[in-house]
């Protein structure tokens, strides 16, 4: 129950931030940094040796303001394509965090299979005493997070619209596009680092893409995007999460797939739909 739990709190915190992300064009941007806090997580471990350290936290979400950064300055100043500096910069900061922990830290739970797929089936097992009940630290962590993108959405969800949906106007009404892309770019790197161990790359980067892909097939609304990509995390995690137990298969990987089966029916539905109304209006 607590994987499950811990699993959709997840969800929850990468989705929402995912969102906008993809209004604005900018969903790999999550993919490069859902990578390259590995390297942050490394870096910080080197400071601080403990997996439970607030400073992995920390030095993982200072290098994703690096890497956003970085990729800024190659995409202006050196006149490279936004996608293109992120093609340069994910591979190379991934690469170095694989190399280091693969060299150095051989013998530390954060290994090269958790990367890729997590460990959510231990996650839980870590626990946490709250006003006299036990919680899995991983649940405390997560349930933190989410609360904090929620609150930072409400603050700025007027700043975050405008500038997603139309940035010309956004800069016309004063508000700072760069300052919206950093919060946004924290709010990324900060769920990506508390659930990079946990549910692994695979299901970060799906939890930050496919739930906001989905609503947008069906709505143009913020808000009902908001609650259509919850619906859609919570039904596909759960689908996911029940298969791979009964099944004896690797949670993360398993619930990364119905996702994607599930934006595929979608699609295919969506674009049967739009093609059928285009007939109709045809014949009539």
């Amino acid at each position: 129950m607590f994987a499950f739990l811990i699993l959709l709190f997840s969800a929850f915190a990468l989705c929402l931030p995912g969102l906008f992300l993809v209004l604005r064009k900018m969903a790999m941007l999550g993919d490069a940094l859902s990578h390259t806090v590995l390297l942050g997580i490394v870096l910080g471990y080197f400071i601080s040796p403990s997996l439970n350290s607030p400073i992995l936290i920390l030095a993982a979400s200072l290098f994703s303001v690096f890497t956003v950064v970085f990729i800024e300055f190659l995409n202006q100043r050196a006149g490279i394509a936004s996608d293109a500096s992120i093609g340069i910069v994910f591979p190379f900061f991934f690469s170095l965090g694989v190399i280091l922990l693969s060299r150095y830290l051989r013998n530390v739970h954060l290994d090269l299979d958790c990367v890729i797929m997590g460990d959510l089936t231990f996650a839980d097992l870590v626990r946490t005493n709250i006003l006299g009940f036990s919680v899995p630290s991983s649940l405390l962590s997560l349930a933190i997070v989410l609360l904090i993108n929620v609150v930072f959405i409400t603050l700025f969800f007027k700043e975050l619209k405008i500038s997603a949906f139309d940035p010309q106007a956004a800069n016309l009404a004063g508000f700072h596009n760069q300052l919206l892309n950093l919060g946004l770019s924290l709010m990324v790197a900060i769920s990506s680092v508390v659930s990079f161990e946990i549910v692994g790359a695979i299901l970060v980067i799906a939890f930050l893409v496919i739930p906001a892909s989905f609503a947008l097939l069906f709505t143009h609304s913020l808000r009902q995007a908001i609650a259509l990509s919850l619906i859609f995390t919570f039904v596909t995690g759960g689908i996911g999460y029940a298969l791979a137990w009964n099944l004896n298969l690797n949670p993360a990987g398993f619930t990364a797939s119905i996702m994607g089966l599930c934006y595929v029916f979608a699609f295919v539905y969506k674009d049967y739909q739009t093609s059928r109304r285009s007939q109709i209006r045809q014949l009539n």
